[in-house]
């Protein structure tokens, strides 16, 4: 943290430089205290119960008895044993803190009224914050449903509504409101009608786990209202709460920039000035991912660096004395924080700054690393939950990694500076060379910087964004100036606005026109060939091995214990040893293994043939595109695949396909195949969209071959398989595009499975008028529909099992009951999640399910490398 001049220097030359090294005793209470949240987190005695008390009273009583021993012991000078007793205390600490917000609910919290479906409700909630407004999506074709704007703010709960009378609950639910919801701010009561449901668990292998991000909030719930006509402020509402003055403060600084700026770039402004990216669009968003630069739509520790050298720069103006413009700086840094959200790279920062300050204004001088591990604490002080967030992950690495980039430049510099020979020749110099000079090596310097953390950041960039963006770094030498200007005259525009309003307008000029540079840096960023490409990403042992590894190098390197070549050495049998892994997990051991990807009411099926061979069979949702593509790339890359041999799209619906072009942009894709009648105008859509016209000119633009496939064709997949299309004939048959859709027989080891799409009508009729095709798996027709016939579908084909691929199971009770009397297990993805089927090379079939519900000769279905 700070050090004091007189008892932590040493009386040589080298005093006036503290190592980053030298001294860090927070260092070690911080990797105590997050071995405690671990230990709480995963061990087996954590998991007694959310509202158990034994092993809260454990860890409280672990603690005490450890801290009383340390005491003893730092009393009577054994330094040897109070040492790790009072680290075994901070990390009972630790365990208690995470155990007390983890596992610890009320027993009237709202989520115990609530289960995995949506049923009605009305409550009575305290809004913890103001709406933020996330903009509709754009209009495009391969969005079945189209969205509106919705409005999305936390919540608790108060009162929940029971008969005719009210039940008192608690708890933090999140509330979604369709439109826009105008009027309600921090501390204000609200009556709200709606749907309650406990937050999704994830249900495919990779999916983001949103119920432990909101867990981490401690919220298990949420609340959806269609209109803000179900929502009705009461009059009993806080006279004054700190969140309202925020709310208040973040309304006005938005006010500003609606005023000055240009209204396309206020979304973007609001985000990197006042961290409000809920109204960025999901297109600029994943930008600034494919350019390596989201992390400048956040509010971060590099927007409080930015404001802090501002600061002490108008400090060594002299307009007010030392102490009282570093007591201003500490003051305005805490506000900012405050208005920012107070998220945890800001807390970081924050903490970093205000360490800074009070070492500047006592004469200390500041150990960094000691002073990273205390805003660590700090952070896990509010939430322990952050330890494993990705945001503050990246964060935290970041500043560690330019801490050590920093001393060793530092050293650098000083080896340059004892040589007299090229101080003399830089100060022969003309100041136009010097000047050139500095600015070439400034930008070296910021070079090196930024591919050092790129580097180091790396593996857990592709783990969790599965991308790789190169570009980041050419461009950072152009960024970070117009970061600068944005942020600079961001801040200068908040406070001429309240104090010269005429020099605001200059202001909001130079902000909004760094914007729009910054915003072409971006566009010319993402059109570089190159400049990103998508990977599978590693394993997360290998991950956690990695930074381990790379921990343990940087104490060693310090010490001087090991030579570089040992490292070196290690680091390439480390990743060697991932890389030899990972292509042992593509591999299918001569098995066919059939995977059904819960999309919601759509459809993926994903088969890998025992050649090795990738086919997707649809790759569709109803609802979101982006939320399809995401699903099933995140599924592809968990289960090691890197590549798509051919994609059959059943029909023209865009529920099946609507995934497509977004996949095109994140695998290679050998070809796709489709019915004759797929592209042809004639069919008898039930909707004039253009979207399967648009999906052929993507497939023309990417130059990859569509093939036509009709009843009677046989797909070459590699030996032992036999992939035939059943139906639709040539020439199609008479009805919508259901009715022709492509219905694929797979057999192997003597197995059979059923692939039909959404086959109902005129072409299920075909297809049952055919000889009976006794089969072992079946996809329903149509989701499950009624109108797929499934009593005179399951007489035709007898499958052993029946798999439902769909958003809800309501609706599909009557189909269930049907397939179940005919002898069928059946499995739905929206209840089981994803469905894994594994035929051996012997016949033996193995069914499992994500969600561990059902399975059938075989285990949970599990990535191993996981």
């Amino acid at each position: 943290m700070v050090a004091s001049p007189h008892k932590m220097a040493p009386p040589a030359e080298t005093s006036r430089c503290i190592s980053p090294w030298t001294y860090q005793p927070l260092v070690v209470a911080l990797l105590a205290f997050c071995v405690g949240i671990l230990v709480d987190r995963y061990a087996l005695f954590s998991r007694l119960g959310g509202i158990h008390p034994s092993p809260f009273a454990c860890w409280w009583l672990t603690a005490m008895v450890c801290w009383c021993c340390w005491l003893v012991g730092w009393r009577r000078k054994w330094l040897a044993g109070a040492v790790p007793m009072l680290l075994l205390s901070v990390a009972a600490t630790g365990g208690a803190w995470h155990h007390l917000q983890w596992h610890t609910f009320a027993r009237a919290d709202i989520s115990r009224f609530a289960d995995q479906h949506f049923r009605p409700a009305c409550l009575k909630v305290l809004a913890l914050e103001s709406p933020s407004l996330l903009p509709a999506p754009p209009q495009s074709p391969y969005r079945a449903i189209p969205s509106q704007c919705r409005s999305r703010l936390w919540v608790r709960a108060v009162a929940l509504r029971d008969g005719t009378g009210w039940s008192p609950v608690s708890g933090v639910c999140q509330l979604t409101v369709g439109g826009q919801l105008v009027k309600v701010s921090a501390g204000d009561r609200l009556r709200v009608f709606g749907q309650l449901q406990k937050t999704a668990t994830p249900k495919n292998p990779g999916e983001f786990d949103f119920a432990s991000h909101a867990r981490a909030h401690r919220c298990l719930s949420r609340l959806v209202s269609n209109s803000p006509d179900c929502v009705k402020t009461l009059p009993a509402s806080e006279v004054f709460s700190i969140g309202r003055w925020l709310d208040s403060v973040r309304a006005s600084g938005e006010e500003q920039l609606r005023r000055y700026l240009n209204p396309h770039r206020v979304p973007l402004a609001n985000a990197i000035l006042l961290g409000q990216r809920d109204a960025v669009s999901r297109e600029t968003v994943n930008r600034y991912i494919t350019t390596g630069t989201v992390h400048l739509l956040v509010v971060s520790g590099l927007h409080l660096g930015i404001l802090v050298l501002g600061l002490l720069g108008i400090k060594n103006l002299g307009l007010l004395p030392r102490r009282t413009a570093l007591a201003v700086i500490v003051v305005l840094v805490v506000f900012y924080a405050l208005v920012a959200g107070a998220r945890p790279p800001v807390v970081r920062a924050a903490v970093l700054a205000v360490l800074i300050c009070l070492a500047a204004g006592t004469g200390r001088r500041v150990v960094a690393v000691n002073s990273l591990a205390a805003a660590g604490l700090v952070v896990l002080a509010f939430n322990p939950s952050d330890l494993f967030g990705v945001g503050p992950q990246l964060s935290f690495l970041a500043v560690a990694t330019l801490i050590v980039f920093g001393s060793w430049f530092s050293n650098q510099q000083k080896q340059r500076a004892k040589d007299p020979v090229r101080r003399l020749v830089h100060a022969s110099r003309p100041w136009p060379v010097r000047v050139a000079v500095q600015l070439v090596r400034w930008n070296g310097c910021l070079l090196l910087a930024t591919l050092s953390v790129w580097l180091v950041a790396l593996p857990l960039v592709m783990q969790q964004f599965h991308v790789v963006t190169p570009v980041a770094i050419l461009i950072s030498p152009f960024v970070w100036p117009l970061i600068t200007a944005v942020l600079l005259s961001g801040f200068a525009l908040f406070l001429c606005s309240l104090l010269l309003p005429p020099l605001a307008g200059l202001c909001g000029w130079v902000c909004d026109h760094a914007i729009f540079a910054l915003e072409s840096v971006i566009d010319f960023a993402e059109a570089v060939p190159g400049g990103h490409f998508w990977v599978m990403g590693p394993a997360t042992w290998w991950t956690t091995g990695f930074y381990l590894g790379l921990l343990i190098c940087v104490v060693v390197s310090s010490k001087k214990w090991l030579p570089l070549r040992w490292q070196l050495g290690a680091f390439c049998l480390w990743v060697t040893l991932g890389a030899t892994l990972a292509s042992f997990h593509c591999r299918t051991g001569g098995k066919l293994e059939c995977g059904f990807v819960s999309v919601g009411h759509g459809g993926c099926v994903c088969l890998r043939m025992p050649s090795g061979a990738t086919i997707l069979y649809d790759a569709g949702s109803l609802g979101s595109p982006e939320y399809a593509a995401q699903t099933i790339a995140t599924y592809l890359w968990e289960t090691g695949i890197r590549r798509v041999d051919g994609i059959i799209l059943s029909h023209a619906d865009v529920d099946h396909f609507n995934a497509v072009p977004d996949l095109l942009r994140r695998f290679p894709v050998g070809a796709v195949y489709v019915s004759p009648v797929m592209f042809c105008a004639v069919t008898n859509r039930r909707d004039d969209t253009p979207a399967p016209d648009q999906l052929r000119e993507l497939l023309a633009e990417h130059r990859i071959p569509v093939r036509e496939v009709a009843s009677g064709d046989r797909l070459t997949v590699g030996p032992g398989v036999q992939v035939e299309v059943m139906h639709p004939p040539p020439e199609g048959v008479v009805g919508s595009d259901n009715a022709n859709s492509i219905t694929l027989a797979i057999e192997f080891a003597g197995r059979r499975l059923l692939l039909p799409g959404d086959l109902e009508a005129s072409g299920l009729e075909t297809v049952i008028a055919t000889p009976p095709y006794d089969c072992n798996l079946l996809l329903a027709p149509h989701h499950g529909s009624r109108h797929s016939a499934p009593a005179r579908f399951a007489a035709w084909c007898t499958p052993e099992w029946v798999v439902i691929s769909g958003g809800s199971h309501r609706g599909t009770e009557p189909t269930v009951a049907i397939y179940e009397q005919s002898g069928a297990e059946v499995f739905q993805t929206d209840q089981e999640g994803a469905i894994e089927v594994v035929v051996e090379p012997d016949g033996a079939i193995q069914m499992s399910c994500w969600h561990g519900a059902k399975s059938h000769m075989g285990g949970e279905f599990a990535n191993p490398n996981r």
